[in-house]
């Protein structure tokens, strides 16, 4: 089983909802509900693609994608979209940094302090200490921010980077730094201490919900090919290898 990697394509609308099942039921005696989560939390995703993006290449990338996925044998990894659209996101994106990967020639080069291995980063360092808020949420607290401005929205992907590897948590709330660009924000589950992006991604596996799309070129415009997904738990694709036909 292989798991392919998203093509850079444009897509003009996107969805990334996390979706549980519930099973419901009434007391026998009282009458008050009863219910509980059924089956694992997943995310539903779906992007709608312009054939003409890209320059032309835009349903050019769709078909290929279906056949490298064997038109839904396989799995699809995607990063998720902005929590809201492009122009918002050129404000959060500043705030959104990685490492940087040092190659000498086609080798891998580390960096280290002492002893200590040095992660370099793309953007500013915005160190993140955790706690718990008074309500008993999680919370990261993050320093040398832009000051008196909104950091974060409900929903953004926060992604603390500690010790080489990478956690990711949502906002809970907006969140805004203090004159002295301190901001406490808000999350539904707990973070390490770290190098915090705000406005980040996350990546996950799909399988295809429905037939891969079929659409038909139009004459004078425009067409579009719009993809609905359904997350692959990472225990259900395990020793899938993942492939990238598009580098």
């Amino acid at each position: 089983m292989n798991i392919i990697t998203f093509p850079p394509v444009r897509y003009v609308a996107a969805r990334w909802e996390r979706r549980g099942d519930v099973q419901e039921g009434r007391s026998f005696f009282a009458g008050t509900r009863i219910a509980s989560a059924f089956g694992p939390v997943r995310v539903s995703a779906s992007f709608v693609v312009s054939a003409l993006g890209n320059k032309g290449a835009g349903a050019g990338y769709m078909l290929m994608l279906a056949e490298q996925m064997r038109y839904g044998v396989d799995m699809v990894r995607v990063s998720s979209p902005p929590i809201n659209w492009h122009l918002d996101d050129l404000s959060t994106g500043a705030l959104r940094t990685a490492p940087l990967a040092w190659v000498d020639g086609g080798a891998p080069l580390e960096w280290v302090d002492g002893l200590d291995p040095l992660v370099w980063f793309d953007g500013a360092i915005y160190p993140g200490t955790p706690g718990t808020d008074a309500k008993g949420f999680d919370i990261i607290t993050v320093t040398g921010l832009p000051p008196s401005r909104r950091v974060a929205r409900p929903s953004d992907f926060i992604r603390s980077y500690a010790g080489g590897t990478s956690t990711v948590a949502t906002a809970v709330t907006e969140a805004f730094s203090d004159a002295s660009g301190v901001a406490v924000i808000r999350l539904n589950g707990p973070l390490p201490a770290g190098t915090i992006s705000l406005g980040d991604f996350e990546s996950r596996v799909f399988a295809l919900d429905g037939p891969f799309p079929s659409e038909q070129q139009s004459v004078g415009g425009n067409w579009f090919y719009p993809l609905n997904l359904i997350e692959v738990l990472p225990t259900e694709y395990a020793g899938a290898t993942e492939i990238d036909p598009w580098t």
